[in-house]
């Protein structure tokens, strides 16, 4: 199965692929954040999921997909914040992540119909 994240160097996706992938992409997102979570903010487990994050938001801004790159910032955003940033308010931090997760996956469900 072709995912939508794909390594530095190889060519940019066409709309059509973003369509297609999306759903994939949005589940290894999902997987990353929900990894990081159980781990609250591991270093390499957080930079793995901002990655993702990163690449799916360039590639549905690329594509037209501005509502999902819009969400897919608010992750990187959230995301880029040290785990000195998220001490106390660490529970409303994995609730709004898993939240526009949520939605991103609503996105994709609502394009396939």
């Amino acid at each position: 199965m072709t995912h939508l994240i794909r390594p530095p160097g190889e060519p940019s996706l066409s709309g059509a692929e973003v369509h297609r992938d999306f759903p994939g992409s949005i589940r290894t997102l999902e997987e990353a954040v929900r990894g990081l979570l159980i781990n609250f903010w591991h270093g390499p487990l957080r930079e793995r999921a901002r990655s993702i994050a990163r690449e799916m938001s360039e590639a549905c801004r690329v594509s037209g997909y501005k509502e999902s790159a819009v969400l897919l910032r608010s992750i990187q955003a959230l995301l880029s914040l040290s785990a000195e940033d998220t001490r106390g308010i660490q529970c409303s931090i994995a609730e709004r992540l898993l939240e526009l997760v949520g939605l991103l996956k609503e996105q994709a469900a609502e394009a396939e119909s």
